[in-house]
């Protein structure tokens, strides 16, 4: 079989989002006839490319500044060569170059010789790179015929895919394979190509020249399709081995889900997969990118995902593909939620997370400036215009809002109440008119009176649905949309309006500010936006741009010319909003088209990059309107202004249209706001708070740690500092023992074999610190779970042993990016109190309370209160349901026991991808939550590992049946576990003996970090440490210089006896030398003379000044044990 396959090129929005917004991409492969015609058809049929987004309206901007949007119809015909949007290819390079084409050129090749080995059959399809070299990226299809679409196997299956590749990759690149470029014909290459799997070439003139590459002189790809090559003699460059790559500076950072392709009589029906890379010249290329993703990340929360660094990268932090965003409109699914509904997806599916548009490219973007000079002025005219068009759009989904169905609808509460129909009669609720509010009201009115916004499952609608709506520029991530295909104890649920009718069938649940419920406070933090929007405009004439919530309260971006805001003009925000509020006016949600949003904003160049960047043509958004006020936003809001009833300005500062110097400034205002001025009270005292007691400055203060530019992220905990860190230890450890936990130390560095039969290689390695050892790749270890399995498997073991509960304090590293380290609480180098518990399905409830009651005696200890919220089987769960059910029913019944039914919190969906885990939320003395002590199920390791116990009643070792998977403990073998046959593949792990079963993993920490939990008890304490953790129990003052030597005796006594005490036997007055011992936070001053001399006492007063009178020597020490013993 032979065929050619005709270029073509598919761009929209999938591939703005990929490869950024300034060109389409590519899809070739080579081969003729009319089956190959007819494959093709069927790849692009399946990539369903949308059509072109606008250009970027220019208004305002000057021409020769404006940031470019990608324009292309889909199916344009480009030359067989070289399409005319391509970048020009490299300059020629000597094949030893290290040049960004040849890397990319070369990893290519590497990548497709590793899939054809792992997939037997494939054939590539297509290479492409971007035109830009920024990402160092290129992505390439593959068709393989596995019969089916691939999501039957499970979502796991293609992210263990990338692992193995990546492994064959580096395993291609050890053996550095010599590779050779030829031009020869298409008779030679047929009957080259065919036995090795690569493309068949096809043609009139057999003696037609083709570029051919070998690699290690028994494998050969076709490579005119390569950048660098063409059919008019040019051959592509290549380095001289596949060795001269460097592993560490290549990453996979995407594998779309495969696409399911009809094929024909010939080829057979089949799937194309795609799959992104990045290489570099060197691993530190890759880091250097890597950071610069990290920035991208974080410069896109505060611009609503706006910024895009090219193939794959920003979604390569969560392992997602970016062609795959859920908003697409179609194409692949990459570890997500499953097949789209026919229907399309919802509205919040795409909301705040995701975007359909393309984005707006920051890489060497030109200036973006306004070209008019602006005036700032009040009440502008350009207000009255703009409700005058909203009104006359409102009319318009007004009559589409009368052909709805009102048909009577069936509306379930969390716990299990049922009302409308099918339930008491009492309340008649209808689709498309009843809204949550009505429903908050059934219950009643006092819920609805402080109900924020409403959480639905729709699981049965009523009527069309809306059009798929796209994002407007805010970016916060709380309650995401519905997941089709999946129930509803795995999706969240989507954030709805209060005064939104619903649509049909569904589960509700009633939101309210402090129900601890986060979404809630995001909703009324970004109404309360709205309303500081509102203000800007109507006092200065601001032109708005994005107001998202964010941790804490709020800000709104804001151009007002060359103007800037300071605290003075405060007082006049908050007049103007404070206005609004006693108005109470109606959030009111209106669906519009992309051309009605660019007539409502046409006054404003920045909303109008937004709509044309974000909102794909042929869709609609929404836009928001509280009195004159009508901003684009997705929402959901509060049901009107009234709601906000405190509301303070914290602060401003300059910021930049898409986070680029080049751009406009804006004015950033930050604000807060509460449903009640008693907690705004409360949370600005707090704030002050916080301030006074930053562990940074605290810690400088105390003289605690410190750190240093040659070793940034490591802490160096001074001699005092160490004394805390110890002491928190040994406080585990003495539970340690008291709770039956077996303490182990185990190695820094492993190879990384290890991490790759863990899987977590796949997902960890670019965190972690990779060295190589002797010619083979190891690393620091970024966490013990691996290690502690390896120790589980290095002997048979019995049911007699279970639960096994391994602790362990070894030092950990992980590759955090410089920006965000931060102080002790993002760090490099920590410890944990790290603790995996191997036990029976049927211990878990045992062993998670038993970790609950460990969790509560440390906080107690701690004087911190907690919530506990269990987290169940996601999406993208990996093993059976039903032992997830089991499990999550075990966990349930641990937390009923523990903390007594409706004592915790559900949140469905959120559970780890290996397990369900129980996550504890601590509150300090300020309030603010910490998560740092976690209980996880794993069922996944134990599988990859082949872990084993024989089970009460099987038969004897001497058959040797327990030898599989048992790491010989005397083997020096860099080696791991031969485990599964496969351990990318769960599926292919050996069934095991009928007398023989696996353990349930649980991790497990109570401090979690020891550095994070240092800094947290440092502001939770405000430096003024509890006795039995104190540094500085006890300072001895003498009254003066002759009473030095008794002192100095008293001090020796005490630190004897195991206390941490120091003297101050300066020349100081006795009155500074007890303010300063004050100062410095000791727990006692201890003032000795000539009495106390002759008594063998000390004269006791604490940093509070208090004195407690003489006390001899012996009782001293009797109470400061007491003190350590209650851990006071």
């Amino acid at each position: 079989m032979s065929f050619r396959l005709p270029v073509i090129v598919l761009v929209g929005t999938a591939t703005a989002a990929m490869f950024g917004p300034s060109f389409g991409f590519i899809v070739r492969s080579s081969g003729g006839g009319a089956a190959s015609r007819r494959l093709l058809s069927a790849v692009a049929s399946a990539r369903r490319a949308r059509p072109p987004p606008t250009p970027m309206s220019t208004r305002l901007f000057r021409r020769d500044d404006r940031t470019t949007m990608m324009s292309t119809s889909v199916g344009s015909e480009v030359s067989a060569n070289r399409p005319a949007t391509a970048p020009p290819s490299p300059p020629p390079d000597g094949g030893d170059s290290g040049s960004s084409g040849t890397v990319r050129r070369t990893a290519a090749l590497v990548l497709s010789m590793a899939v054809q080995r792992v997939l037997p059959g494939a054939l590539r399809t297509s290479f492409h790179t971007p035109a830009s070299s920024a990402d160092g990226g290129f992505y390439l299809d593959f068709w393989h015929g596995d019969g089916g679409d691939g999501s039957a196997d499970g979502d796991d299956k293609h992210v263990l895919l990338r692992e193995r590749l990546k492994r064959e990759m580096d395993d291609i690149i050890a053996r550095a394979e010599p590779i050779v470029c030829e031009r020869v014909t298409r008779e030679e290459a047929r009957r080259r190509v065919p036995a090795h799997g690569g493309r068949l070439p096809d043609g009139e003139d057999d003696g037609a020249m083709v570029s051919l590459c070998t690699v290690g002189g028994d494998w050969w790809d076709l490579c005119d399709d390569v950048d660098g090559g063409s059919a008019d003699g040019a051959v592509a460059r290549f380095l001289d081995d596949t060795g001269r790559l460097d592993p560490g500076a290549v990453a996979l950072t995407s594998i779309c889900r495969p696409e399911a392709v009809d094929g024909d009589s010939d080829t057979g029906p089949g799937v194309v997969q795609r799959i992104a890379v990045t290489a570099w010249d060197t691993k530190a290329d890759l880091l250097s990118y890597k950071k610069r993703v990290g920035e991208a990340h974080q410069v896109a929360q505060s611009f609503g995902q706006l910024v895009n660094w090219g193939s794959g990268s920003l979604d390569e932090l969560e392992y997602l593909c970016s062609c795959c965003s859920p908003t697409d409109g179609g194409g692949f699914l990459s570890g997500g939620p499953g097949p789209k509904s026919p229907r399309g997806p919802l509205n919040q599916k795409t909301r705040l997370t995701k975007e359909s548009g393309p984005k707006i490219d920051t890489v060497d973007k030109p200036s973006t400036r306004l070209a008019s000079p602006f005036v700032p002025s009040k009440n502008p005219g350009w207000l009255r215009e703009r409700e005058t068009i909203y009104d006359t759009i409102q009319s318009r989904r007004d009559a589409e809002l009368a052909l709805k169905p009102h048909d009577p609808i069936e509306v379930t509460l969390p716990d299990g109440t049922v009302l409308g129909r099918g339930g008491s009669g009492e309340h008649d609720l209808l689709s498309w008119q009843s809204s949550p509010l009505d429903v908050a009201r059934c219950i009643s009115d006092g819920l609805a009176n402080v109900a924020i916004v409403a959480r639905v499952w729709h699981h049965n609608r009523f009527g069309p649905d809306e059009m798929t709506l796209a994002g407007d520029g805010n970016d916060y991530d709380f309650g995401k949309g519905d997941e089709e295909g999946a129930d509803d104890g795995a999706r969240p649920g989507e954030l709805w309006d209060l005064t939104r009718p619903l649509e049909g069938d569904c589960k509700i649940q009633i939101l309210t500010f402090d129900g601890g419920d986060e979404a809630a406070k995001a909703v009324f933090w970004h109404s309360s936006a709205h309303l500081l929007g509102q203000s800007l405009e109507h006092n200065y004439g601001a032109l708005l741009t994005i107001g998202p919530p964010i941790v804490g309260g709020f800000y709104y971006d804001a151009y007002i010319g060359d103007e800037s805001l300071s605290e003075t003009q405060f007082a006049e925000i908050e007049e103007e909003v404070r206005l609004s509020v006693k108005r109470k006016e109606k959030f009111e949600r209106l669906v519009v088209t992309k051309d009605e949003a660019l007539e409502l904003f046409q006054y404003s160049p920045f909303k109008t990059a937004l709509i044309a960047a974000k909102v794909p043509d042929n869709s609609r958004t929404t836009v928001y309107r509280n009195g004159d006020l009508i901003d684009l936003c997705v929402g959901p809001h509060v049901p009107h202004t009234g709601k906000i009833k405190a509301f303070t300005t914290l602060r401003s500062s300059a910021s930049q249209w898409l986070g680029d110097v080049k751009s406009d400034q804006l004015q950033r205002v930050y604000g807060v706001s509460f449903p009640s001025k008693k907690m705004l009270k409360v949370h600005m005292a707090n704030l002050e708070k916080a301030k006074e007691r930053d562990h940074r400055r605290l810690g400088v203060q105390q003289k605690l740690f410190m750190f240093h530019k040659l070793s940034p992220g490591s802490a160096f905990f001074l001699p005092h500092g160490t004394i805390i860190f110890n002491t928190l230890c040994e406080f585990i450890r003495k539970q340690y023992r008291a709770r039956d936990y077996s303490e182990v130390v185990s190695p820094n560095i492993y190879n990384l074999k290890l991490w790759e039969q863990s899987g977590h290689a796949l997902h960890y390695k670019e965190d972690m610190f990779t060295f190589d050892v002797e010619g083979e790749e190891w690393g620091m270890k970024p966490m013990n779970c691996p290690g502690h399995c390896l120790l589980f498997a290095s002997t048979a073991r019995s049911y007699r042993e279970l639960p096994m509960r391994i602790a362990d304090f070894g030092v950990l590293h992980r590759n955090e990016a410089s920006g965000a380290l931060g102080g002790l609480t993002r760090v490099r180098r920590f410890q944990q109190d790290d603790a995996h518990i191997f036990c029976e399905e049927d211990q878990i409830e045992a062993e998670v309370i038993g970790c609950l009651d460990f969790m509560k005696f440390v906080y107690d200890v701690f004087g911190m209160t907690y919530k506990l919220e269990l987290s169940t089987r996601p999406a993208k769960a990996l093993g059976e349901k039903e032992l997830w059910d089991k499990a999550e029913s075990a966990l349930a019944s641990a937390m009923d026991d523990f903390a007594g039914k409706g004592n915790w919190k559900e949140n469905p969906g959120d559970g780890a991808f290996y397990g369900p885990k129980i996550d504890i939320k601590v509150m300090d003395a300020m309030d603010r939550i910490h998560q740092c002590a976690t209980i996880q199920l794993d069922f996944q390791l134990p599988l990859r590992f082949d872990l084993r116990y024989r089970k009460k009643g099987g038969a004897t070792a001497a058959d040797g049946a327990d030898a599989g998977g048992i790491i010989e403990v005397e083997s020096d073998s860099p080696s791991v576990s031969d485990g599964a046959d496969d351990p990318d593949d769960p599926d292919s792990s050996p069934e095991l003996p009928s007398d023989f079963a696996r353990p349930v993993m649980v991790h497990r920490a109570m401090l979690g970090s020891v550095e994070r939990m240092f800094a947290v008890l440092l502001e939770h304490y405000g430096g003024k440490w509890p006795f039995w953790l104190s540094p500085r129990q006890a300072l001895v003052v003498p009254v003066g210089q002759n009473f030095a030597p008794y002192a100095e005796d008293v001090r020796s006594r005490l630190r004897a006896a195991g206390f941490h005490v120091d003297i101050d036997d300066s020349t100081n007055t006795l009155k500074k030398k007890i303010r300063e011992g004050q100062l410095a936070q000791y727990n006692y001053i201890l003032v000795v003379g000539e009495r106390e001399q002759e008594n063998d006492s000390v004269a006791v007063r604490n940093r509070m000044n208090e004195q407690e009178g003489d006390k001899k020597i012996e009782d001293v020490m009797v109470e400061f044990q007491n003190l350590c013993d209650t851990y006071q």
